[in-house]
């Protein structure tokens, strides 16, 4: 092993961490029998090696880790591993290790050590699944030489039958998700806890339940315990009702459009003014949905079931809408890029904390309400029927008493930037977590400059601070600003530097690169890079190499963690590489990693910010301080508290479910439930708890407000219209509410329910009728006159409603038309197009069914002669049949109306030709 003195290194950690109850004589001791027994082991010995001993283990790791990467850990990073094994059983340990000082070595000695010493299977989270798949890959011959298996849990992702949704399908074992079986798994928090929920609520291939939650290793645990902490994972439910409620999107944006029209509102004027907006917005809103006769007038037909969840959703649907015109940009907050049905799709960024694309995460209705902003095919919003937060999850990795008391915490944490004394709070409060700062291996030469802050007025409105700009001072900031930014970058050139130059947002990057390439003679630039895109590999290649002299990296914070810019010989000498931060994040954490691509295990660096702000650096952190502390109060006093009680009562639900599944397996009566509960939990959202705790006995913590059980009990209540005492029968209330899963029914009484309840909305309704009637007609003798009348009665009677009602929803597609144009959107665009081809596809049904309206009537005209010949076909065949070619969302979106063709022919009797009509 390499690096300073043990006994240098304890002090420095004494001294870091001061009242933390630290074994020095112990640590002392363990480090110098680790050494001992490294020196005896040779490659004669080494298969003798007994791996029960503690020291035998470790000192074989540091042996093998040689034999395969070419380097032994340095001193510092054995006492890190040794802190881990030294902790308090009841506590978990998060340790502060410098950026580019090793922590991966660390999580892999230590999974090592728990996987063979305390025969625990190890989980290790990652802050992607791109990081998980490499881990693996890199380590997996370590791990194989100690005979244990090593596996991930994100390799691919691919379409989901079950949800119409992209989902991670975890499993590098013929999609069997035997990677659980593995001692030790990688992977990020969205595939292990949708893998748990997989397993636990949806009764399907995920985590096993063979695989306990023995241990977890967290790298970068400050992004994801802390940054992320108010995250969850959840699987989707498709909500047919979407269908029936696209108006309300084009209508809510169409209003919007022309409150920014009437006011002149730019971006800054509509966020002050947002509550009379909102409240505009509001009241035109409810008016329009809500009145019956008028939506009649407009042929807009939505279902009354919906009629509450319309009301539960409004103000978000209101909010989105907003965000999405003021507040929300392309390549700022998100970007637009095909997915893998090559459709334009609209994929979040993670702008605030690490400039990521989150490709497997939506905003339910912002999503629709950019969709229509950008002109984007439109999609489903879907109901989340079960969820898990990140907070939960962490938990599962404590083991309680019966009396809520931890008796043993498996967490361990490892990261670059603990954070604030109120970070660790929370860690602390939360997690149970201990914290330990690990001194650097190399003194730091990293020089962190003073920032260069552009000062502008300030103004207070509603108690937040806003930057006030005049078009004038725009301008004159631009100018400074520039002049700023162009008098450093030419230094540091003429200094034979680099520079790492982090924007906040890709189209920032964008600019500036198309800017300085113009520019690179005059500035002495020799190379310039852009890296703004996760999911472009080419803009990563430059890690690959060493950075050189006069190089400029134009990037977002995707650069700031995890990110491992590697420097030339030459760059060191003249004084590495320099980061300029051009924005102020919104904590300690984010800009320490920014700034620490710089001056990295301990080569020459330096950095600091560059940024317009009405506040100079002592204002920042005060302002800092004070969200920090609002974040801690709201963690601790309040989210931890909504959570729990939402835990709980989908822990009761879950019950529920079981014991509903062990009675029956009816997919649409299941449907039914999943999505009565999604629509429970949008109307008792987590703000509408209070925040006080409440015990339900003396024994238990009971989380659980008395408010939200008493809801959920009646609920429950309402579910229980079944008698669970006997098979379950067709007297399902859902399938009386839902005009799409009546559409699906082959029970006639159903059908004529449907019809009854929605006859604008039950196409497939009076093509099963007609369908049936047909069949009667064609069997019942010509002599009774009496009863044939009757069916021919009752099919020229559902042609003619079925005919005028595809008729009204071709009018209802020819009103979003004009919306749609109303909204900005061209007739080229992805979003008129859809709605274009669905008024096709419904004129090509009319089509169809107009010409089976007159074969049935010509047939009538003389029955004892010709035969009727009926034949079925999906959508999708008579489609294609026809040369009409849609894109297979459409065709499924008309398939989930429960539409199936049939088509008519007259045959002559003993001739087996076909007169043409």
């Amino acid at each position: 092993m390499k690096g300073e003195k043990i006994e240098t290194i304890i002090n420095e950690i004494k001294k870091l961490n001061i009242n933390k109850n630290i074994d020095i004589n112990r640590l002392n001791e363990q480090i110098k029998n680790i050494y001992k027994k490294l020196n005896e082991i040779n490659e004669e010995n080494f298969n003798q090696i007994n791996l029960k001993d503690d020291y035998n283990l470790i000192a074989k790791m540091i042996y093998i880790n040689k034999k395969i990467f070419g380097f032994e850990p340095r001193t510092i990073q054995i006492v890190a591993l040794l802190n881990f094994i030294n902790k308090n059983k009841t506590e978990g340990l998060i340790q502060q290790i410098n950026t580019g000082e090793g922590k991966s070595l660390i999580i892999y000695f230590l999974a090592v050590y728990i996987s063979m010493r305390q025969r625990k299977k190890v989980d290790i989270i990652t802050s992607s699944s791109v990081l998980a798949e490499r881990d693996y890959l890199l380590y997996k011959d370590f791990y194989n030489s100690f005979n244990l298996n090593v596996s991930y849990n994100s390799n691919h992702i691919q379409e989901s039958k079950e949800h119409n949704k992209f989902d991670k399908i975890k499993n590098i074992f013929n999609d069997n998700y035997l990677c659980y079986d593995a001692d030790i798994v990688y992977g990020d928090i969205l595939s292990f806890a949708g893998d748990i929920l997989r397993t636990d609520f949806m009764k399907k291939r995920g985590r096993g339940i063979k695989r306990k939650f023995d241990c977890i290793i967290i790298d970068e645990i400050d992004n994801i315990a802390l940054d992320n902490l108010k995250n969850s994972t959840e699987l989707l439910d498709s909500f047919h009702g979407y269908k029936f409620i696209e108006y309300i999107y084009f209508f809510i944006f169409k209003q919007l459009l022309e409150i920014k029209k009437r006011g002149n509102y730019d971006s800054d004027t509509a966020i002050e003014k947002k509550e009379e907006i909102i409240k505009e917005l509001n009241i035109v809103s409810e008016k329009e949905f809500f009145d019956i006769k008028l939506l009649n007038k407009k042929n807009i037909y939505i279902p009354l079931h919906l009629h509450q969840y319309i009301k539960d959703r409004l103000n978000n649907w209101i909010e989105s809408a907003f965000l999405s015109l003021f507040v929300y940009n392309k390549n700022e907050n998100y970007i637009i890029k095909k997915n893998e049905k090559l459709i334009d799709t609209i994929y979040p960024i993670d702008f605030y904390n690490t400039g990521t694309l989150q490709e497997n995460s939506v905003w339910p209705g912002l999503h629709q309400f950019l969709q229509i902003k950008e002109g984007k095919m439109l999609t489903e919003e879907n109901l989340s029927s079960c969820y898990m937060s990140n907070f939960t999850f962490f938990n599962k990795y404590k083991k309680t008493n019966s009396n809520g008391k931890i008796i043993e915490n498996n967490i361990y944490g490892l990261t670059g930037t603990v954070g604030s004394n109120y970070n660790i709070k929370i860690l602390n409060e939360l997690y149970n977590l201990n914290v330990l700062i690990i001194p650097p291996y190399k003194k730091s030469q990293f020089k962190k400059e003073n920032p260069i802050i552009i000062k502008v007025k300030k103004k207070e409105k509603n108690k937040k601070i806003k930057i006030e700009l005049s078009n004038k001072n725009k301008e004159e900031i631009k100018e400074i600003y520039i002049k700023k930014f162009e008098e450093k970058v030419m230094k540091l050139m003429n200094d034979k530097r680099a520079v790492l130059i982090i924007f906040q947002y890709i189209e920032q990057v964008e600019k500036a690169f198309e800017e300085y390439k113009n520019k690179k003679n005059e500035l002495g630039i020799k190379k310039l890079i852009k890296y703004s895109r996760s999911d472009i590999k080419e803009e990563s290649d430059f890690l690959k190499e060493n950075i050189t002299s006069q190089t400029v990296i134009l990037s977002t914070n995707i650069s700031g963690r995890g990110t491992d810019i590697k420097i030339s010989q030459e760059l060191e000498k003249n004084g590495g590489l320099h980061v300029i931060l051009t924005y102020e994040p919104f904590n300690e954490r984010i800009e320490k990693q920014a700034l620490g691509r710089a001056g990295r295990k301990g080569e020459k660096g330096s950095g600091g910010k560059l940024i317009v702000s009405p506040f100079n650096e002592a204002e920042i952190i005060n302002e800092r301080d004070k969200k920090d502390k609002e974040e801690y109060d709201f963690l601790v006093n309040n989210y931890r508290y909504k959570i729990e009680a939402f835990e709980l009562i989908f822990e009761k639900f879950t019950k529920f479910l079981e014991k509903i599944k062990k009675i029956t397996d009816d997919e649409i009566i299941l449907m039914d439930i999943k999505e009565k509960w999604g629509l429970f939990l949008i109307e008792n959202n987590l703000d509408k708890l209070e925040k006080k705790y409440e015990e339900k006995n003396s024994k238990i913590d009971y989380r659980l407000p008395k408010e939200l059980e008493k809801k959920y009990d009646i609920f429950e209540k309402n579910l229980n219209i079944y008698n669970f005492n006997r098979k379950i029968n067709e007297k399902n209330p859902y399938k009386v509410m839902n005009p799409l899963y009546l559409n699906k029914s082959k029970n006639l009484k159903d059908i004529n329910e449907s019809i009854k309840r929605y006859p604008n909305l039950s196409l497939r309704g009076y093509m099963f009728r007609i369908i049936e009637n047909i069949k009667k007609i064609k069997e019942v003798p010509e002599e009774n006159k009496q009863l044939n009348e009757s069916i021919k009665n009752d099919i020229n009677i559902d042609f003619n409603l079925l005919i005028e009602k595809i008729k009204k929803l071709i009018k209802q597609f020819e009103l979003y038309e004009k919306l749609i144009i109303n909204l900005k959107n061209s007739e080229d665009s992805d979003l008129f197009i859809q709605n274009r081809n669905k008024k096709e596809i419904m004129e090509f049904i009319l089509n169809i069914m107009e010409k089976n309206n007159k074969v049935f009537k010509n047939y009538i005209k003389d029955k004892k002669k010709y035969y009727l010949d009926l034949k079925k076909f999906s959508l999708k065949y008579i489609l294609e049949k026809y040369n009409k070619n849609y894109n297979i969302i459409l065709i499924e979106y008309f398939q989930e109306l429960g539409l199936c063709l049939f088509s008519l022919c007259i045959k002559e009797k003993n001739n087996n030709g076909c007169i043409i009509i």
